[in-house]
């Protein structure tokens, strides 16, 4: 009887430790990974050459709906063969106005994608490496720039389980939000510019987020970890007076407030000095010095850093943006590098080393 008593209550229990079990690619508390983006393993490398610093992670998008993924696949595979314990970071796309495509979402849910996801599934599990895998990324820009919250879910969840099913074992799932002032069904959206309506707005009794990030929220079986997009100003008006980008840095908050009250893991997906750019002296630092406030604050487990200059030229060059997308190369103007350099410095901070994955939970470094 005592027997039948303990084993009954072990029984009980394995559900709740299943859930809350570690997942591959979890970030202990107190250390932050270093990522560098946009899109390719250069960008690390020119972090690296010009600060000594060897940044954990680098960055790679890719559309499902795309006709040939296999070079970037084939990138993401050649870096981490060069780059002993290299973390991938991979934004998935659904198609939507910021890539810019029309949405493939409801296509993607049905299995009109899943020989692409079964590419996907076969690079990564040949990685021998941990990879972060932002699926439909910035799902709440716009209102939802992949269609309606119950369609977005359906094809994130669809893509989970596809990869799930190839046997796919060393991805952490980060969902991920574009944060302040991109959502358009936010009234904090109105501070743009000035800020002054929104303040108004948020001085009064309504409701001021018609669609919170819960709505989208796939479940805590498909998700390891909650992403935000932070830029420190709203788009595309040119630089906001500082009430407004106090309104951005408090909306922030309250939505990583959310994330924590549903106890996920906390990131920063994206981010880049927008306007100002790196060459703008106190005024870059001080976005510096946000940045690392907020990872303390939120003990926010990665700091995925776009450090290009976004005037180069393409899509983000384009002159109605208004200059949103400066010179970001934080790595190489003096003052923002030295701030950089010294933050790193800090214990907190994860830099690239050949153990990395196996400190990030991945059991084997052997190709699966």
């Amino acid at each position: 009887m005592r027997r039948l008593v303990i084993a009954t209550l072990l029984s009980l229990c394995l559900p709740a430790t299943a859930a809350q079990a570690a997942a591959v690619g979890d970030i202990p508390s107190g250390k932050t990974l270093v990522v560098i983006g946009q899109s390719g393993v250069d960008k690390a490398d020119a972090v690296q050459r010009a600060t000594g610093a060897k940044p954990a992670g680098a960055m790679w998008y890719l559309g499902l709906y795309e006709d040939d993924l296999q070079p970037q696949l084939d990138s993401i595979a050649d870096a981490v063969r060069t780059h002993r314990g290299l973390a991938v970071d991979l934004g998935i796309s659904f198609g939507a106005v910021s890539t810019p495509s029309p949405p493939y979402t409801a296509a993607i849910a049905a299995g009109a994608y899943d020989d692409r996801i079964a590419q996907l599934a076969k690079t990564i599990k040949a990685l021998p490496t941990v990879v972060y895998l932002r699926i439909g990324y910035e799902f709440d820009l716009l209102g939802g720039q992949y269609g309606p919250p119950e369609a977005y879910k359906a094809a994130y969840r669809h893509v989970v389980d596809e990869l799930r099913a190839h046997g796919v074992r060393n991805v952490n799932y980060v969902w991920h939000s574009s944060g302040a002032f991109w959502r358009g069904t936010d009234t904090s959206i109105f501070a743009t510019s000035s800020g002054s309506l929104a303040k108004a707005i948020r001085d009064t009794p309504l409701p001021q987020d018609a669609q919170p990030i819960a709505a989208f929220y796939p479940g805590r079986d498909y998700v390891d970890a909650f992403g935000i997009s932070y830029w420190q100003d709203s788009c595309c008006f040119g630089r906001s007076a500082q009430q407004a980008r106090d309104e951005y840095e408090e909306r922030t908050r309250e939505i990583l407030t959310e994330a924590k009250r549903m106890r996920l893991p906390l990131r920063i997906s994206e981010s880049t000095p927008a306007y100002i750019g790196a060459d703008s002296g106190a005024e870059s630092v001080q976005w510096l010095d946000n940045t690392f406030r907020l990872i303390e604050d939120f003990d926010i487990g990665a700091l995925n850093l776009i450090s290009i200059d976004w005037q180069e030229g393409g899509f983000f060059a384009a002159p109605f943006w208004n200059g949103y997308w400066p010179d970001a190369r934080i790595h190489h103007h003096r003052r923002t590098r030295e701030r950089f350099v010294a933050e790193l410095a800090e214990p907190r901070y994860v830099q690239r080393s050949r153990n990395l994955p196996k400190k990030l939970g991945l059991r084997s470094s052997r190709r699966r």
